[in-house]
C-alpha cells in the first residue's frame, strides 16, 4: 500500500520576502548601471569637445597663417638692434667722459 502523502504547505509569506529582496537588489544594480552610464555620456561629450578643441589648435599650429611682411619686419627689428647697440656702447663711452670730467673737477686738476 501507498502511505498517504501529507500535503505540503507552502509558506508565501517568506517567499514574497525573498522575492522583494531579489527584486529590489535588482532594482539597484539598474539604477547603478544606469547612473554610471550617464556618467561615462558626459564625461565622454566634455572629452569629445576638447579633442576637437585640441585638433584646432594643432592644426592651428602646424599651420600658421603665411605672412608676406614676415621677412621685412625681421630684417628691421634686426636693423633696430644694431642701432640700440650702438647707441649703448656710444652712451657707455659718454659716461665714461662725464666721470673722467668729475673725477678731473673733484681733484681740482692735481
Amino acid at each position: 500500500m501507498i502511505p498517504p502523502t501529507s500535503p505540503v504547505t507552502i509558506n508565501y509569506t517568506a517567499w514574497r520576502f525573498w522575492f522583494d529582496i531579489v527584486q529590489t537588489m535588482v532594482s539597484l544594480l539598474v539604477v547603478i548601471y544606469v547612473w554610471w552610464t550617464n556618467r561615462e555620456k558626459v564625461t565622454n561629450k566634455r572629452f569629445a569637445g576638447l579633442e576637437g578643441r585640441i585638433k584646432d589648435l594643432e592644426t592651428a599650429v602646424k599651420n600658421p597663417p603665411a605672412c608676406p611682411h614676415h621677412n621685412g619686419f625681421e630684417e628691421r627689428i634686426d636693423d633696430v638692434h644694431g642701432d640700440v647697440r650702438e647707441i649703448k656702447g656710444t652712451l657707455k663711452g659718454l659716461t665714461r667722459a662725464v666721470d673722467l670730467m668729475n673725477e678731473h673737477l673733484i681733484n681740482r686738476g692735481k
